[in-house]
Order: C-alpha cells, then sequence, then structure tokens
C-alpha cells in the first residue's frame, strides 16, 4: 500500500505465481466476504450531462496507470498497459465503488500472448485513508504457454488495517449475549 498526493490508500492486487511465464485468461467469481471496498475513481469517461463517473477499466485512467483512480487490468505492465483489458457485462456494481457479485474482467487480445511475470498486476483500488477493512475472493484462470488447457486458481485478499483479534472477539461475546438474551 501507498499513499497518493491526495492522501488516499493505493492498493494493488497482484497475482503471484510459483513460476514465470504462464499466459494470463481472466479473473472471475468476485466473493465479499467482509467490509465494503469504497474504490475511489478519477476517469475521463464522461456522462451525458458532462460529469465524470467511475469506470474500472484502464483504458480511462487518466495519463495512464496513474494512483487516483481504481481499475483492473488483464494486461502486463511491460506492453500494452491500458489496451486488452474488458469486463464482464455485469461488472460494476450500483453505485461504482466496488465489484459486483461474481464480477469478472478478461484479456480481450488473447493473441498478444500475455506471459506474466511470477507476480502479475490485476487491480489497483484507491480507497479513503479511512475506508476500513475489506475482504474478498476471486478467481483467476491462466494457462500454460503453447497449451490449450485452462487452469485456475482461488485465492482470498485483504486491503485496509486487520480488525484486532480482542475486538473481532469482543464482538462475538456482545453477539452472543445478544442472542441469550433475546432467548
Amino acid at each position: 500500500m501507498t499513499t497518493n498526493a491526495a492522501g488516499n490508500e493505493v492498493w494493488s492486487l497482484y497475482a503471484n505465481f510459483d513460476v514465470a511465464g504462464l499466459i494470463f485468461l481472466n479473473c472471475f467469481d468476485h466473493e465479499e466476504r467482509q467490509g465494503t471496498m469504497g474504490a475511489l475513481h478519477n476517469d475521463m469517461f464522461t456522462d451525458p450531462d458532462g460529469g465524470v463517473f467511475g469506470t474500472w477499466s484502464p483504458a480511462g485512467t487518466n495519463s495512464g496507470f496513474n494512483s487516483t483512480d481504481s481499475y483492473v487490468t488483464a494486461t502486463n505492465s511491460f506492453g500494452g498497459g491500458l489496451t486488452g483489458t474488458a469486463l464482464d457485462p455485469s461488472f460494476n456494481d450500483s453505485n461504482g465503488g466496488g465489484w459486483a457479485f461474481h464480477a469478472g474482467w478478461y484479456d480481450a487480445s488473447p493473441g498478444t500472448m500475455n506471459v506474466m511475470g511470477a507476480s502479475h498486476k490485476v487491480a489497483q483500488i484507491v480507497r479513503s485513508a479511512n475506508a476500513g477493512y475489506y475482504r474478498a475472493n476471486l478467481e483467476i484462470g491462466f494457462k500454460i504457454s503453447n497449451t490449450t488447457t485452462a487452469l485456475f486458481g482461488n485465492a482470498e485478499w485483504s486491503i485496509g488495517a486487520v480488525p484486532a483479534p480482542g475486538a473481532l472477539a469482543l464482538l462475538g461475546i456482545a453477539g452472543l449475549a445478544g442472542r441469550r438474551r433475546r432467548a
């Protein structure tokens, strides 16, 4: 995590592998587990009334990959950069601040042979400094170079300060006490 000039947190989400040279295919099946993502956007896209709205497309980031916009990416950082990423049709949630349940994105130009390093950036999430804790699951599809068989991995990821174990225990005790009173 870094901090941008506006004091917002900038989180980069990477898919990490034991080996380099795999081909990225897609990320999908996003499932929120805890908290609210609270992503901020600084797109160059405008709505019909002239206002700016947030999209997750990397093609909309101002001045390329920057520290003021949240985006997802399917392309590697050493070529192409802003092109080649496509979003599933139901990707955006109703307020643009997170991803819809089971959302995904993919490499729209797989002929470019999107070779991944051992660490492959798949998203950047910009949030206010007090946005809180967020945890989710995400699937990633990839393949071995010169093959046609897709392989899949599952990852749990989180951003923000992790709640202290004592606070979680107190919440659990409060929940049990509340149940006991109602019984």
